[in-house]
């Protein structure tokens, strides 16, 4: 590549990342924004299998095999461990000593997995919701539809600025979980547990895609309302159907294995690129001075 071909990308991006940097250093200094999102990855991250790994510890072990009734109804769990977890994870779950260890180990790597969910569809619609309608709200998105930018390097700009935040924030709570469950669980298990196989495609494609599709719809729809708690509001209809496949797996009537995580990534993906070019629309400065009125 010549100096001349690298002068003409770097001016391409340039202002992209600019946009991006801008709203992320925005982000950083509003403590009412990033502060709620926190709590979230705090809690799947760090205390929720913090108290699930040492109950098991400390309160339902040392009660020998009568241990597992401490836990209430277990039933239920044994039975969909047995008749519809995967079969590599029924070959691993029985290496375990006992019923106890297997509820902990299907919980902390199977049944908790879609909750993560949850942090990048919260974090991105609420970090895209204020950089579009919040920006509108405040009267500062007039300034940047009138700069000498294309109204692309824009809305990238300001999809990246939500996008990037929102995957390391779910990426983090990942690791916090990860140090957790290790940590915790090793006195347990003997060995390091997390992450199994099915977290791959789950944090390397659905999350990711996840996350796509949740800016972009806010995106769009930010473009259309008229302040920050309306796109907010909306936006938040987007975590129903986080939830019901949250519900699905914990109630065993939808078992994501490394398989069905693939073809969520690949579905959600297809729908990242539908959205990106709906979202291209936006791209007339014209019709969107007119939306701002």
């Amino acid at each position: 590549m010549n100096r001349t071909d690298h002068a003409s990308r770097r001016s391409r991006t340039g202002p992209t990342w600019a946009i991006a940097l801008k709203d992320m250093r925005a982000l950083k200094a509003s403590l009412q924004l990033w502060l709620p999102m926190l709590i979230v990855p705090l809690m799947f991250g760090g205390i929720l299998p913090a108290v699930f790994v040492l109950l098991v510890r400390f309160y339902v072990l040392p009660a020998g095999p009568e241990g597992l009734e401490r836990m209430g109804d277990m039933g239920f769990v044994l039975e969909l461990m047995r008749t519809s977890a995967p079969p590599a994870l029924q070959a691993e779950l029985a290496t375990l000593p006992g019923d106890i260890e297997r509820v902990l180990y299907f919980g902390l790597t199977y049944l908790l997995a879609p909750m993560f969910l949850l942090i990048p569809v919260m974090a991105a619609s609420i970090i895209t919701a204020n950089s579009f309608a919040g920006e509108k709200e405040r009267k500062t998105l007039e300034g940047l539809l009138y700069a000498p930018i294309s109204m692309n390097q824009l809305l990238i700009g300001k999809a990246l600025s939500a996008f990037l935040p929102a995957l390391g924030l779910t990426l983090g709570s990942f690791v916090l979980y990860g140090t957790v469950v290790n940590t915790l669980a090793y006195p347990i298990y003997g060995r390091l547990i997390f992450p199994t196989w099915n977290w791959l495609p789950l944090m390397g494609l659905v999350v990711p895609a996840l996350t796509a599709v949740i800016v972009l719809a806010t995106m769009i729809v930010s473009a259309k309302v008229k302040g920050f708690q309306e796109a907010y509001q909306l936006g938040g209809i987007l975590v129903l159907p986080v939830l019901a496949l949250t519900g699905g797996q914990a109630t065993g009537l939808l078992l994501l294995g490394s398989g069905a995580m693939l073809v969520m990534g690949a579905a959600l993906a297809a729908i990242a690129w539908l959205l990106l070019r709906s979202a291209r629309r936006l791209a007339k400065r014209h019709q969107f001075l007119e939306k701002l009125g």
